[in-house]
């Protein structure tokens, strides 16, 4: 069905003619509500906090074994005369 009224609507509409698929309800919103954003946060802590132990397990994987880039050696040498 929506194949037949996407098929006869767009008579006017030029081949490339961009249609956009989504139409806010509020016209009038022109950013993210943060209460909304802390809701959403709020609502999916579960998944959040996996999703930030599984990241931290994974860096720290992945850095203890990853080989170093250089390595440096030092000799000290100290004597025992009183010049200084």
């Amino acid at each position: 069905m929506s194949d037949s009224i996407q098929k006869y609507n767009n008579k006017g509409l030029s081949r490339f003619e961009y249609i956009p698929h989504f139409t806010p309800s509020n016209a009038e919103s022109n950013g993210l509500d943060p209460k909304k954003i802390i809701a959403i946060l709020l609502r999916y802590k579960w998944l959040v906090l996996l999703f930030l132990i599984a990241g931290g397990v994974g860096a720290w994987f992945y850095a203890d074994h990853i080989e170093p880039v250089y390595e440096s050696r030092g000799l000290l040498m100290i004597s025992s005369n009183g010049d200084l």
